[in-house]
């Protein structure tokens, strides 16, 4: 049986490192990454911001979940996992 590869991501975008403060950095294993239908959306204390793609990942002690990636806010590039600190909810429409 053969396994599929792994990719590992570390995301801190230079351009976030700069305006997060306190931003945790954990190493997640993405298992499977599907595309977000449009109008998926993560709230945040910060605001809402549109969800990207879906990922699947598993971390250091092979817990598994799905999480949003999002594009950070205006003129941010970079996809931002929830920082568990502000993130309050994913929502779906369409």
């Amino acid at each position: 049986m053969g396994s599929q590869p792994r990719s590992t991501a570390t995301v801190v975008p230079r351009t976030l490192q700069s305006r997060i403060h306190g931003f945790t950095v954990s190493q997640v294993k993405i298992l499977q990454i599907a595309p977000a239908l449009h109008g998926a959306k993560m709230q945040t204390t910060g605001g809402t911001y549109p969800v990207v793609v879906w990922a699947l990942i598993e971390d250091e002690d092979d817990n598994r979940q799905v999480v949003g990636l999002s594009v950070g806010g205006k003129g941010d590039k970079a996809l931002v996992p929830p920082d568990q600190r502000t993130f309050e909810s994913y929502s779906q429409t369409g």
